[in-house]
């Protein structure tokens, strides 16, 4: 059986693992599993349809994933249910848990249970800014969470090839977790999210002939970027465009251009940030 996901704070445990994965299952799947819940209670069965819908969107039980689920959990049933009913957070994770009981995800059920949720739930019970910080200490902890690279960072902006490059990274990110090719919180756990991060970033896009993902989002921000100037000053777009032209088309360095410059590289290194080099100042 291919494993799921799950985890434990604190020290490093062994997660619990799905029986399945969710693109194994069918529309009858989750159609009989929320028939056994009704046969023993409709209320929660009801509820349970409600949970399939927000996790799916009506596109079936193969697009649930880990992050989907977080952000769920985490973020939309705190901040987004108009309600005063004091414990709907933890009935709603419950409810959740015994529905991925039923469907084989035993992973995405200790998550609903876990003692993070619990603590997230609490957090914004007190307040939102509370909440909302251990929302993000929990996103992190959970290891699907894309990391910064040391030549690439996600943008705070989630443009179109952006925000897809890092659904597939959390995928990716998962699935390494899954197969035990990542332990949170073992010796070394980061390194591996960073390599998985870089491989998936490398890749071929699925769309885009000749590009990987990493190129699609350079290019997306970069004409983002010329298109931002066009709105304020015909200038700025001509200037933009120029550089945007040999940003996407860089000249090779020549090969012997690491010894040529090295002398400078050295002064800079040495005098540049302690004393001027001229009379002028510079």
């Amino acid at each position: 059986m291919l494993a799921g996901l799950g985890w434990q704070t604190g020290l490093v445990s062994e997660p619990v693992r799905n029986r399945c994965r969710p693109a194994e299952l069918t529309e009858g799947d989750v159609a009989a599993a929320i028939e056994r819940i009704r046969a023993s209670d409709g209320d929660v069965a009801a509820e349970a349809e409600h949970v399939v819908d927000s996790l799916t969107w009506g596109e079936g039980p193969g697009v649930i994933r880990q992050s989907g689920l977080q952000e769920w959990l985490w973020y939309v049933v705190p901040t987004k249910y108009l309600t005063d009913e004091v414990g709907y957070m933890g009935r709603f994770a419950e409810t959740a848990a015994v529905l991925f009981d039923e469907l084989g995800l035993d992973g995405y059920a200790a998550i609903c249970r876990s003692e993070e949720t619990a603590k997230v739930h609490e957090a914004f019970d007190r307040s939102d800014a509370a909440g909302r910080s251990a929302l993000r200490k929990a996103i992190e902890r959970s290891g699907i969470d894309p990391p910064d690279l040391d030549d690439f960072a996600w943008s705070s902006v989630m443009r179109s090839e952006d925000a897809q490059a890092r659904s597939a990274v959390e995928t990716a990110l998962e699935d390494a977790i899954n197969t035990g090719e990542m332990t949170v919180g073992a010796k070394g756990w980061r390194g591996v999210q960073a390599r998985v991060c870089a491989a998936v970033l490398e890749g071929d896009h699925p769309v885009i002939p000749g590009q990987s993902w990493r190129t699609a989002i350079v290019t997306e921000r970069i004409e983002a970027w010329v298109s931002a100037a066009e709105r304020r000053s015909p200038k700025l777009f001509e200037a933009r465009a120029q550089i945007a032209y040999r940003l996407l088309h860089p000249v090779e360095q020549p090969p012997e251009a690491d010894a040529a410059v090295r002398p400078l590289v050295w002064l800079l290194e040495r005098w540049g940030d302690e004393q001027p080099l001229t009379q002028a100042g510079y």
